[in-house]
């Protein structure tokens, strides 16, 4: 996955067919929600 030519370092892609059942989706949130305290914050951009 990329945007403006760089591409990103982690990705995962989800298809529709994980929210078919609530558990699975809770799962994939609650990967996120784990994951988001370890990853760092985007440099901003000078304007």
């Amino acid at each position: 996955m990329g945007n403006s030519g760089r591409s990103m370092k982690i990705y995962i892609f989800v298809t529709l067919k994980i929210f078919d059942k609530k558990e699975y989706l809770a799962y994939w949130i609650q990967l996120c929600i784990d994951f988001n305290p370890l990853a760092k914050s985007s440099k901003k951009n000078k304007k």
